[in-house]
């Protein structure tokens, strides 16, 4: 049986493939128009899924960008920081040497231990350095100031690590503690760079003697002193005062770059091996 064809089919037919047509050509404005191949998530569910899953891992990338330029210019901070008072220590060095020889009286050895308590002040004010209003040096404590300038060398940050993800699965610490790195003065007795020095001013102004004042203790600074002891001795015919002294400090550059943070705290450590710091391995 044959089936019959009306206009009224062929007309709603036309119609039909007309409405369809206009309506692709109004899919296409909208997209040139905003730039955009999908506006709701109708237009086409599964592009829509795998659009949201690339936006949260672009954007999740990006965090990593930002921690990682973080890390380089704390990095950076603390290398400076680092040079800074490696030059304070070179030239408690020379004071020493200096300060050794049978040549200065006690006015000249007390204005040596003057110049050396303001390197203290310094390199405790090296050592309050702040990145983006931070303290570099205080630990996780990163709003209260590490030292307080003038005689008391007590540290008031914590020894927490300061991390920050760099990628997947994977973080790095890029901090320094300042009580690692100086100590907490002769309260302490840590022998650390501000215990060291203040026995340094107390042993220029009282004018101990080396047989007076042995070198008793292993750890820390005092293994290293030797080297100015020998030099002020070849220096003088009889030094009647031979304080220990400060060891020679080079701290290397940091590199920058992602690389380079897995070694962060061993190139610190190696270039702060004088200061008898111990760091630690970055978190992974």
């Amino acid at each position: 049986m044959s089936t019959r064809i009306t206009q009224s089919m062929v007309q709603r037919s036309l119609l039909a493939d007309l409405n369809s047509v206009a309506d692709r050509l109004s899919r296409t404005r909208i997209k040139l128009s905003s730039g955009k191949e999908i506006t709701r998530p109708s237009d086409d569910p599964f592009a829509v899924s795998r659009a949201i899953t690339l936006r949260s891992s672009l954007e999740e990338t990006r965090q990593y960008q930002r921690n990682v330029n973080e890390a380089t210019a704390w990095a950076d901070t603390t290398e400076v920081a680092l040079a800074r008072i490696t030059d304070a220590v070179q030239r408690a060095r020379e004071l020493l040497i200096q300060g050794s020889s049978d040549t200065n009286g006690p006015e000249a050895r007390a204005a040596i231990a003057a110049e050396i308590e303001t390197l203290i002040d310094l390199i405790k004010q090296e050592a309050n350095t702040t990145y983006a209003g931070r303290y570099v040096f205080a630990g996780t404590a990163t709003e209260t100031r590490p030292y307080d300038l003038g005689p008391s060398d007590a540290y008031n940050g914590n020894t927490d690590a300061v991390v920050r993800e760099i990628g997947p699965g994977v973080a790095v610490r890029v901090n320094v503690v300042g009580s690692d790195l100086l100590g907490q003065g002769q309260a302490a007795g840590d022998d650390k760079l501000l215990h060291v020095l203040r026995d340094i001013v107390d042993h220029l102004r009282g004018g101990t003697p080396a047989v007076a004042a042995p070198t008793t203790r292993a750890s820390g600074f005092r293994p290293y002193f030797s080297s100015a002891a020998s030099e002020a001795t070849s220096s003088a015919a009889a030094p009647s005062f031979t304080p220990e002294a400060l060891p020679a400090v080079t701290v290397p550059p940091l590199r920058k770059g992602v690389g380079s943070f897995a070694s962060f705290s061993s190139v610190v450590s190696r270039g702060c091996s004088s200061f008898a710091t111990t760091i630690g391995s970055p978190l992974r």
